[in-house]
């Protein structure tokens, strides 16, 4: 035992002295002391759990060597963790402050000004003031009676010059014109030029005939005067012969004077006969050239006539084309489409009925595609 004291004097000197040195040492210190006293008590053989001798220490010393609850570590832990993420955040997060002030939103490209050209009736209104429209999206439609009805007389005046222009081409050439491309589609449009094909033809094959019957005249007058000259020409040789006799019997002395002079004066005159004949052919060959002038000059003025005709209608079709494709392009705008994406300002039409007259202004776009910028009076105090 006197042992023991002495080893337990000695630790408590070395405890006293790293005491002074450090927190930790002195604990450990303690920690060692209890060890010291368990370890008696187990030298002693006793059956006394541990615990039931550490009731008998001072509250202090029971603190002291517990150390903190758990519970206050933990909420230590979690304040802890909170006040370091709200300095993080606070430290990397920007926030954002906001005034109120009058103004007003414009976009920074110009709006998008709605026109109609010609103007008309106000139909149907599609859109109201402030709406969101897209590209191309109808606003509003006009009345499209007027309009229509120009298209369609335009039309028929276009197939009309068409149709005739095809049949003056026929009667030109002398064909029947081919109408299969509108036959389906007009059909009494076609059968009036047809009919009027038919007349016309008829009417050159008249004239034709009044000439044509005027050459067969001369062409018969012509062979009936080359026969008379075959039968001249025969008499005169006859003539000729009977006269060179008596003149060859009258030199002799057989023949009578007076009847040679009767032969001579007879083939004289078939002589002129037959030169009659013959200033008559040539006549009746001038007239036959004349008429086939004729008939020619007539073809070629119902050619000519013709194509003045088919000229001075193509001139016309041309022009009504051009304004088939305005009043075409018209009908179409009769619906009044958005020019962009936007909202729509400045409805100036709300009623149908109203009049739009040419150009007016009818709306106004504001895009919405590209930046906006705002115009505001902020007071100095909110800056």
């Amino acid at each position: 035992m006197t042992d023991n004291n002495t080893d337990k004097k000695q630790n408590n000197a070395r405890a006293t002295l790293e005491d002074n040195h450090s927190p930790v040492k002195t604990a450990e210190n303690k920690i060692d002391r209890l060890m010291e006293k368990a370890t008696e008590l187990v030298r002693q053989k006793t059956t006394r759990p541990v615990r039931y001798y550490t009731r008998f220490l001072s509250r202090a010393v029971l603190l002291e060597e517990s150390g903190p609850p758990r519970a206050i570590v933990t909420t230590v832990g979690i304040i802890s963790l909170f006040l370091f993420g709200v300095i993080t955040w606070a430290a990397v997060t920007t926030l954002n402050e906001t005034s109120v002030a009058i103004g007003q939103i414009r976009p920074a490209s110009s709006v998008k000004p709605v026109q109609h050209l010609e103007g008309g009736i106000v139909a149907q209104i599609l859109v109201s003031e402030g709406d969101e429209v897209k590209k191309g999206q109808p606003i509003l439609t006009l009345a499209p009676t007027a309009a229509l009805s120009n298209l369609e007389r335009i039309k028929a005046r276009h197939i009309a010059l068409n149709l005739q222009i095809i049949r003056l081409k026929a009667f030109t050439a002398g064909e029947k014109g081919d109408f299969s491309a509108f036959e389906d589609a007009y059909p009494q449009l076609v059968q009036d030029q047809r009919d009027i094909l038919t007349q016309q033809d008829k009417s050159r094959s008249a004239q034709q005939e009044v000439i044509l019957s005027q050459l067969d005249e001369r062409k018969n007058e012509l062979l009936l005067l080359n026969r008379q000259e075959k039968t001249e020409r025969k008499n005169l040789i006859i003539l000729a012969e009977e006269m060179a006799m008596r003149q060859e019997l009258t030199d002799k002395g057989l023949g009578s004077k007076i009847k040679l002079l009767e032969i001579q004066r007879t083939h004289n005159k078939a002589e002129g006969d037959l030169i009659q004949t013959q200033s008559r052919k040539a006549g009746i060959r001038a007239t036959i050239a004349q008429v086939r002038g004729n008939l020619v000059a007539l073809n070629e003025k119902f050619r000519n006539e013709s194509l003045i005709q088919v000229d001075a209608l193509s001139s016309e079709r041309a022009q009504v084309s051009a304004e088939l494709i305005q009043l075409n392009d018209r009908v179409r705008r009769l619906a009044i489409l958005s020019p962009a994406d936007g909202i729509v300002k400045g409805l100036k039409y709300r009623t149908v009925g109203s009049i739009i007259p040419p150009g007016d202004l009818i709306a106004e776009i504001v895009p919405i595609s590209g930046m906006l910028v705002a115009e505001v009076n902020i007071s100095p105090q909110d800056i």
